[in-house]
This record gives structure tokens, C-alpha cells and sequence, in this order.
């Protein structure tokens, strides 16, 4: 598969907000165990309160079957899908959300469960729990830092890495512009600088079981 035409893109529109929500979050989700207790799930497209969009597109040749965990205030109102090549789903967070969206490969789906070769959620489609890994994340805190006014975004590989992946920032009417050259991060895997698949058929990576296949 050509890594370099394969990218998930993430479109975000976001805005500071003047809210100031309570930001002591439960460090448990830190816990080996890498288990979350889902916090509920919003808001839905037609929800009339401080909404925000997250844009999921799909540019690798093959389906893929995004995921996405909420660490903080209101998720979108899906945890996780499936979604072909080339095309994209728009799902709305609250104006405080901090959560992480990756995408899980080679699923076998079938009704709520998903089996999925990386990425996976415990055999769940939608996901209430973090990602096995290997699995390439991208990461958002809205209405953090200084006064509750700043929005953070990246991309990590704290989990590994299975897909390329480009966050595209879309300003909204109450920032400054910024060059999207300094906006726009991507990662993408460079063919001949992976390691190879781990032997033993597993796919984490570690020294053991080494980063997955380009």
C-alpha cells in the first residue's frame, strides 16, 4: 500500500472558547490498564448548544474504521464507524473536548462488534476504551491552557504507529491567521525506514514486537 497517497485527514474548526470548564481531569486514564470510563456522547448534529466540527476523511486506497475517545467534556456522538475510501463523516463536539481519533485496520465487522488487526477496541465498533496498539493518534484539548483560551492539537506516536495521518487546522472568525505550513501537521511514514513485522504474528510495538509494516 503507498503510504504517501494514504492519508486521514482530520479537519478542525476551532474557536476559544469563553467558557472556563474544570480542567482537574481523573489521571486514572493513565492507568496501564489503558481503560476509560466513556463520559457521555454529544452532541448530536442538530444540538443547539456550543458545538465545534471534527471532519474524518478517509484518503488511503482501502476502508478504514476510525475511533475516537473522549478524555473530556461532550464527544461527538459516535465512537467509532466505518469509512470507505475517499469519503468523509462530520461529527460535533463540545466547545471543552479533549479526546484522541485514530483509525484500525483490516476489521471484520459484524453488527456492533469489530475485530480489528490494529487500532482495535476490544472487539467493540464503538469504542469506550483506548485503541490496542499499534495505532497512530491524533490528539485534541479545546479551551486549555492560559485562561481556559488556548486549543492544542497533535499528532502522537506514543501508541505506534499503523496509518499516516494530517490534522488540517480551519480557523474560525475569532483567531489570527496563521500560514497553514505552521497549522497542519502530518505524519507519514517513510518506506525503507520501517521495521519489519514482528515474527511472531503480534502486532505492538516494542522491542519485541517492532513497528508494523509500511
Amino acid at each position: 500500500m503507498p503510504k504517501t497517497a494514504c492519508i486521514a485527514s482530520l479537519f478542525a474548526l476551532i474557536t476559544h472558547s469563553a467558557a472556563s470548564p474544570d480542567l482537574n481531569i481523573d489521571k486514572s486514564y493513565l492507568d496501564p490498564s489503558r481503560g476509560y470510563v466513556a463520559p457521555r456522547q454529544g452532541p448530536s448534529s442538530n444540538w443547539k448548544g456550543d458545538k465545534k466540527p471534527l471532519k474524518i476523511t478517509n484518503k488511503c486506497p482501502d476502508t478504514l474504521w476510525p475511533a475516537l475517545l473522549t478524555q473530556h467534556g461532550d464527544g461527538p456522538d459516535s465512537g467509532g464507524f466505518e469509512l470507505e475510501s475517499g469519503k468523509s463523516k462530520t461529527l460535533w463536539i463540545g466547545s471543552t473536548w479533549q479526546g484522541r481519533v485514530w483509525g484500525r485496520t483490516n476489521c471484520t465487522v459484524d453488527g456492533e462488534s469489530a475485530r480489528c488487526r490494529t487500532g482495535d477496541c476490544f472487539g467493540q465498533l464503538e469504542c469506550s476504551f483506548a485503541g490496542e496498539v499499534p495505532a497512530t493518534l491524533a490528539e485534541f484539548t479545546l479551551a486549555g491552557g492560559i485562561s481556559n483560551a488556548q486549543t492544542f492539537y497533535d499528532i502522537s506516536l506514543v501508541d505506534g504507529y499503523n496509518l499516516p495521518m494530517a490534522i488540517n487546522y480551519i480557523p474560525a472568525a475569532n483567531t489570527t491567521f496563521i500560514p497553514p505550513n505552521l497549522t497542519n501537521a502530518a505524519c507519514i511514514a517513510t518506506p525503507g525506514y520501517l521495521a519489519a513485522g514482528a515474527l511472531s504474528g503480534e502486532d505492538y510495538s516494542n522491542s519485541t514486537y517492532p513497528i508494523p509494516w509500511e
